[in-house]
């Protein structure tokens, strides 16, 4: 009888035909093995798409807590009556003009929830029939034609990164807390963000030339 020998896992994985075998067997798949297989663009296109579904989820997390720290969600359906006092502060420090600006409001809406609360109640009460002309309505409030033509969603053409801004949450907060839009999926309101950010930079010129 011929003796069995030790099973050596390492020399059996070694050999090409089977590799695939060993790599069920492992039920593991390294990065580096993931990166064999793809060029350098589909490489780089697999990682944008995967840092934008992490961003996504980041933000659904921070809207959640922003809501929580804002009370019991309200919509326009709703009594919801803001104080004269709140709303004459929130007319008077929007649209945000310059970057300058914007990180103003950015450090109050980090300093406590009571600001972004606010903002969420009265951002959420605009009027509109579809959401495309709600979020459209919202972020010519909110900014400058000019400031939002620096900025894109994902940094799309080396600009400042919109998705990161806490102004971003409260703007989808807001759809949420809206009946007309409480049905609308995340994802096209933030692509309805994107093609309102994408075409900022020729409103601004636009503007200008009518001005001039």
């Amino acid at each position: 009888m011929v003796p069995l020998q030790p099973f050596d896992k390492s020399s059996a994985c070694s050999s090409p035909v089977s590799i695939s075998l060993c790599s069920n067997i492992q039920g593991t798949t390294t990065p580096h093995s993931i990166r064999s297989f793809l060029s350098d663009e589909d490489f780089k296109t697999k990682m944008c798409r995967d840092i934008s579904f992490i961003k996504i989820n980041v933000i659904k997390l921070n809207q959640r807590i922003a809501l929580v720290e804002a009370g019991p969600k309200q919509t326009i359906c709703e009594d919801d009556v803001q104080s004269r006092e709140d709303i004459s502060i929130i007319k008077s420090t929007f649209p945000r003009q310059n970057n300058k600006d914007l990180a103003e409001v950015e450090a109050k809406l980090q300093a406590g929830p009571e600001f972004k609360g606010n903002l969420i109640r009265y951002y959420s009460s605009i009027g509109g029939h579809k959401v495309d002309e709600i979020v459209k309505l919202i972020l010519r409030k909110l900014f400058s034609n000019q400031l939002a033509s620096q900025y894109s969603w994902l940094r799309a053409k080396k600009k400042r990164v919109f998705s990161n801004l806490i102004l971003a949450e409260v703007i989808l907060s807001s759809l949420n807390a809206n009946c007309a839009a409480a049905n609308a999926k995340e994802k096209d309101i933030i692509n309805r963000i994107k093609n309102w950010l994408r075409h900022a930079s020729t409103k601004d010129k636009n503007n200008k030339y009518e001005k001039a």
